[in-house]
């Protein structure tokens, strides 16, 4: 696989420009300090109690056998599991490094397993947006490059990843018209969050006009269509006809 510079974008000036304006330069602390607080008044205990599997991944601590320098995935749960299996299947011939898929659902973990085993070195629970676990889980996997499937923006992660020079990719990627009027209240700060991913891959030209409407640089949005369909086709075409 051929290597690239993902630093050397047309974008990279837009999104110098976006990560000094000041909405993004007090949001962000802003955003960091309320999921601070949230851990420090009990938040942690309240989330042990709905989350009782992986607790030590989502803050952000994996045993000695977790790949380093690996493509890291995330899929939140089943739909976005779903999606990233054509990714996951087009990458496990060309890229040399391991693959990690996380996912924050015990529902999406089970899918993953079942769907992905084949391509995925390692499956893990995502880390909560807080700086502690964030820095921890970067600290200890080192990924070679990040890959958000669908809707993913986690300020903190993203923001780490961009100050780390770990290249960030949203992949089927997508915001529907009520989704972009909410984060335009915002706008400044979303703005932000997006531009830390170097590059969009979204599903329809309707998601790239919404990104767009963010002030989200063109020349990082690419309309390629819905993984979906892809995962539809490559389950499909692995089913034994003649059993039928």
């Amino acid at each position: 696989m051929q290597e690239t510079d993902f630093r050397e974008s047309p974008a990279t000036d837009a999104t110098k420009k976006a990560l000094s304006a000041w909405s993004w330069r007090l949001g962000l602390p802003f955003y960091q300090a309320g999921i601070d607080a949230f851990f420090a008044l009990g938040g942690l205990s309240r989330l042990k109690k709905k989350y009782k599997v992986g607790l030590d991944e989502r803050m952000g601590l994996f045993g000695p056998d977790v790949p380093k320098n690996a493509l890291w995935v995330h899929s939140v749960s089943v739909g976005e599991v779903q999606s990233a299996l054509p990714l996951l299947e087009a990458t496990a011939a060309e890229f040399l490094s391991p693959r990690i898929l996380s996912t924050v659902t015990v529902t999406g973990r089970t899918m993953a397993e079942k769907l992905t085993a084949h391509v995925v070195d390692r499956f893990i629970y995502n880390p909560w947006d807080t700086r502690t676990f964030v820095r921890r889980a970067l600290d200890t996997l080192t990924p070679r490059a990040y890959v958000a499937m669908e809707t993913e923006r986690w300020p903190t992660m993203l923001y780490e990843l961009h100050r780390r020079g770990i290249p960030a990719f949203l992949v089927n990627g997508r915001l529907s018209d009520e989704s972009a009027a909410r984060l335009r209240r915002a706008r400044g700060f979303w703005r932000g969050v997006i531009c830390c991913f170097d590059r969009l891959m979204v599903r329809f030209d309707s998601d790239r006009e919404n990104f767009l409407s963010l002030g989200i640089p063109g020349e990082k949005i690419f309309v390629t269509g819905d993984c979906k369909i892809d995962a539809m086709f490559s389950r499909r075409q692995k089913v034994d006809a003649a059993r039928w």
